[in-house]
């Protein structure tokens, strides 16, 4: 774990440490060029940047759906078409993502 010295903030990696630090601490952002939202990272303002204003899409093959995200396809197909679920130990409640899992858990039974 890589801790932040200026919050309780732990990363799991260095450059995630970076960003954070980057972001929250010294208000680095990466503005669009098309629209003036502000990103945490260039990362995020492509993937904004692709779906928003180049509006690329990723079609599902087997249904109606298109993904703004390669990953919410992936998620949307794993869900819906195969049945990959993610259930909480704790409760049953159902999610299509393990982070969506992981953050019920830690904001509803710790």
């Amino acid at each position: 774990k890589y801790p932040c010295r200026d919050c309780d903030y732990q990363a799991t990696t260095k450059s995630s440490l970076t960003k954070h630090h980057q972001s929250l601490h010294l208000g680095i952002k990466h503005p669009c060029p098309s629209c003036g939202l502000r990103f945490s990272d260039e990362c995020k303002l492509s993937a904004h940047q692709k779906s928003v204003h180049f509006g690329i899409r990723y079609p599902c093959d087997e249904c109606d759906y298109q993904g703004t995200r390669r990953s919410n396809l992936t998620r949307h197909h794993q869900s819906v078409h195969m049945g990959i679920n993610h259930s909480c130990p704790e409760c049953g409640q159902q999610f299509t993502d393990k982070n969506n899992l992981s953050q019920h858990q830690k904001s509803v039974h710790m």
